[in-house]
């Protein structure tokens, strides 16, 4: 009898410790994002929320990215520095009011999920997708990068990857 117990409670711990679905980790970064309504850069207390989410390159290019804006204010006070405002995790400058996530395509390793956006502002509503690209990282997934495919002129850049490293 110990030993059948032994045994089922082995197999409810790996049940229950079995990797989130990138559609739950796309879910919870989005909803922070929407919630802490992020504009520019997070800063150092959201990213204690996003880091977890985010791959160490993602992370890490933010990081860098928050270094160079500290310098840049050092070396203009006067000027309003790289990634200070806008939404950096969608295609429109001015923000999100809500979004849905559509139906993801999942490989062993990599998922691809299509975010559908909508800001509604001055009377007006724009709807647009983006699409998130996820990795796995041992049991768990991260988000990799965010894809800004938004069909107007004025996005950001390719990807949020591209933005980050100045590679627009």
């Amino acid at each position: 009898m110990k030993i059948l117990l032994t045994l089922v409670t082995g197999i409810l711990l790996a049940v229950g410790a079995r990797a989130e679905s990138p559609e739950a980790v796309a879910r919870t970064f989005f909803d922070a994002y929407v919630k802490l309504r992020v504009s520019g850069l997070p800063g150092e207390e959201q990213m204690k929320t996003f880091s977890p989410l985010l791959t160490p390159e993602l992370a890490g290019l933010i990081a860098a990215a928050r270094a160079e804006q500290e310098e840049f204010r050092k070396k203009n006070p006067d000027e309003k520095p790289p990634w200070i405002e806008g939404a950096l995790f969608s295609s429109l400058f001015e923000g999100v009011s809500a979004y849905r996530l559509g139906e993801p395509v999942v490989g062993d390793d990599r998922a691809s999920i299509p975010v559908y956006w909508e800001y509604t502002g001055d009377g007006q509503t724009s709807r647009w997708i983006d699409v998130v690209s996820l990795v796995r990282a041992g049991d768990t997934w991260k988000v990799a990068d965010i894809f800004f495919c938004a069909p107007w002129d004025f996005r950001p850049g390719p990807t949020l990857r591209a933005l980050l490293s100045g590679r627009e």
